[in-house]
Order: C-alpha cells, then sequence, then structure tokens
C-alpha cells in the first residue's frame, strides 16, 4: 500500500512539471508572436487625434450622403440586408472595434498610434494622408527622450538634434 501510494505521488508530480514545462513553453511562443508593447508608453509614432477626427467625420458625412436612399430616416432598407452604416462600415474594414473608432472622432485622446491612424485611413482610401503630410506623425509625448534616441538609432535613424 506504501509503494502505491509513493508510486502516485510520484507520477502526479511528474505530470506537474511536464504540464508546468508545457504551460512555460506556450506562454513563450505566444510572447514571441506578440508585438513589443514599448514598456506602456504606446507606439513611437502618433497621429494628432485633431488631424485625425475631422478627416473621419467628413468621410462619415459623405458616406451618409451617399448611401441616403437606403437610410430611410435612420431604417435601414430591408432589400439590401448587408448594407453598413458608416460605423459598421470602418469596424469591418479596419479591424477596430466601434467604441475606439467612436473615441477618436470624438477626441477623447490627444494622440492616436501610427499604426490605428493608419488602419481606419486605410479603410477610408485615404492613406495618401498620412504620406503627403496632410494629416502629421509625430514622435509620441509619452516616450522619453533617451528611449526616443535608442529606438531611432536602433532603426538606423540619426539622432541629431
Amino acid at each position: 500500500m506504501k509503494y502505491a501510494r509513493l508510486n502516485a505521488l510520484l507520477h502526479r508530480q511528474r505530470i506537474e512539471s511536464e504540464e508546468r514545462r508545457r504551460l512555460e513553453e506556450h506562454i513563450h511562443r505566444i510572447k514571441q508572436d506578440q508585438p513589443k508593447k514599448y514598456n506602456g508608453a504606446g507606439e513611437p509614432l502618433v497621429v494628432p487625434s485633431s488631424a485625425l477626427a475631422p478627416v473621419l467625420m467628413e468621410w462619415k458625412n459623405w458616406y451618409e450622403l451617399e448611401h441616403e436612399s437606403d437610410y430611410q430616416r435612420g431604417q435601414i432598407n430591408t432589400d439590401n440586408p448587408t448594407m453598413f452604416g458608416p460605423m459598421q462600415y470602418l469596424e469591418f474594414h479596419s479591424g477596430l472595434p466601434a467604441r475606439r473608432i467612436y473615441g477618436i472622432m470624438r477626441q477623447e485622446t490627444k494622440h492616436t498610434s501610427l499604426s490605428i491612424a493608419d488602419r481606419l485611413l486605410g479603410a477610408i482610401d485615404k492613406g495618401y494622408l498620412l504620406a503627403s503630410g496632410a494629416i502629421p506623425v509625430v514622435p509620441n509625448p509619452h516616450w522619453r527622450m533617451d528611449t526616443w534616441i535608442a529606438y531611432m538609432n536602433k532603426r538606423g535613424c540619426s539622432s541629431d538634434l
């Protein structure tokens, strides 16, 4: 009887150590796949929400006018059940939640990360606004200067200020 308990205890310890090892490997794989978080300070490049919001609002108004016949005073046309409203369109094509899009349009945050701005502008076919400089791309003000310089040096950019 003693040996059975000892065997059961040893077996349980082997199983637990194997499960722990597999869990640690899984966590390691997940961490490798995740994009870098930059120590909670957000992305290194951001867009002022005050420059992005008017573009999105203008597009939203254009979309509503363009699809006005589909709306019937706020009601969706039953002949076209797959029709999107402007927010559903942005949500679907950018992959961002509607709440985040509303927050940007209402300028709830001072800055929007470059990747999010790029996804939104790409969804409305206005990605050229970032490349042309119509919407400025600026360094994230939440980053410390030494962190910013190290990031730019890592990318091969000059750190001359």
